[in-house]
């Protein structure tokens, strides 16, 4: 009797281990499917944040991952998420590199106004801009006017692609369950 208690005992104690163990992560994450790419996700976000980087919007996308997972959606599904926000948070990410290693343009004076590159005098500055005008990385004013248009189409795609899976009959009836539950 005394060894069927003890039993019982033990076999309460691992039960409990293993609820514990499933129902929350050490990253805290929900247990479900892609937990390692959501763990991923996570760490990079993280990382953005100590770099002072804005994640606001990046963090509201994961938390809808995160309740994707809780409300059983399928995993192809939450793949589709965590991939799109993972590809935007790396867009941002290198954006905000890319800003960081660009050298600020000096104020010109006179009349318009205007930038020109720093450590040239008002002499040294090229009357005419675009091809001719160049950056400290060799890049012509046309060609960053393209990159920037690139980085703009990338930023559009990525935002409808988003709006798309904000659209989504999945992502409507996990909005609906969430508000039911308030």
């Amino acid at each position: 009797m005394k060894k069927l208690f003890q039993l019982k005992i033990a076999v309460a104690a691992v039960l409990m281990c293993c609820t514990c163990v499933c129902a929350e992560s050490d990253s805290g994450l929900k247990p479900g499917p892609l937990l390692k790419e959501r763990t991923q996700l996570k760490q990079k976000l993280d990382q953005a944040k100590a770099q002072g980087i804005g994640t606001s919007g990046y963090e509201a996308a994961f938390a809808s991952v995160e309740q994707a997972v809780g409300a059983n959606i399928s995993e192809s599904d939450i793949n589709s998420k965590i991939s799109s926000l993972s590809t935007a948070l790396d867009a941002q990410l290198d954006r905000a590199k890319t800003l960081k290693s660009q050298h600020p343009l000096a104020p010109v004076g006179g009349h318009g106004g205007g930038f020109r590159p720093l450590g040239t005098s008002p002499g040294s500055a090229p009357r005419q801009y675009g091809k001719s005008v160049t950056h400290t990385s060799g890049d012509t004013m046309e060609s960053i006017s393209a990159k920037i248009k690139e980085s703009q189409q990338r930023d559009a795609d990525l935002m409808r692609n988003a709006q798309q899976s904000m659209d989504s009959p999945e992502m409507r009836a996990l909005v609906k369950n969430v508000q039911q539950h308030k």
